[in-house]
């Protein structure tokens, strides 16, 4: 019997990479959100909205286009009749 942590995927891997520019994305966001609900006066379009904007809208495509290589990734590893335990496959299995 295998159990999980006996070959590492590397679309676990990548996903969790994802986390990174995903944390970046929500925070861009959040700061977008906090700028709108700010008096119109208070409002002041500058590097700091832009560096807002950038953080929520790469991080965003950076988080999606990672998740979706680790879910591809994973889909097409085949674990069936993988044994980590074989002296003849001690490489990681991608």
């Amino acid at each position: 019997m295998t159990t999980p942590t006996q070959s590492t995927p590397g679309g676990c891997f990548i996903a969790a990479t994802a986390l990174l520019p995903g944390v970046v994305a929500a925070l861009g966001f959040w700061g977008l959100i906090k700028w709108v609900n700010l008096p119109v006066a208070d409002r002041h379009v500058d590097s700091r909205l832009w560096t807002l904007a950038a953080a929520a809208s790469i991080g965003s495509v950076m988080a999606i286009g990672l998740i979706y290589l680790s879910i591809r990734i994973l889909r097409s590893t085949d674990f069936r009749g993988y044994d980590s335990r074989d002296p003849d496959r001690k490489n990681l299995k991608w």
